[in-house]
């Protein structure tokens, strides 16, 4: 079983001084939401491999 997940690490993330604002956040937000699609489809995929597997057993 693969357990996949997408996820922010708000520690890890940081903005240079002046630049923090919310058209900044959107842009970020855009880069979160790719990561999420992504791992929706290697999670269809998976769950794909894991059928045809056990149907050729």
């Amino acid at each position: 079983m693969l357990n996949v997940e997408a996820y922010f690490i708000y520690g890890k993330s940081w903005v240079m001084k002046g630049y923090k604002k919310p058209h900044l956040l959107a842009h970020e937000k855009i880069h979160f939401d790719i990561s999420e699609i992504f791992k929706r489809r290697l999670d269809k995929l998976c769950v794909i491999d894991i059928e045809w597997t056990t149907t050729l057993s």
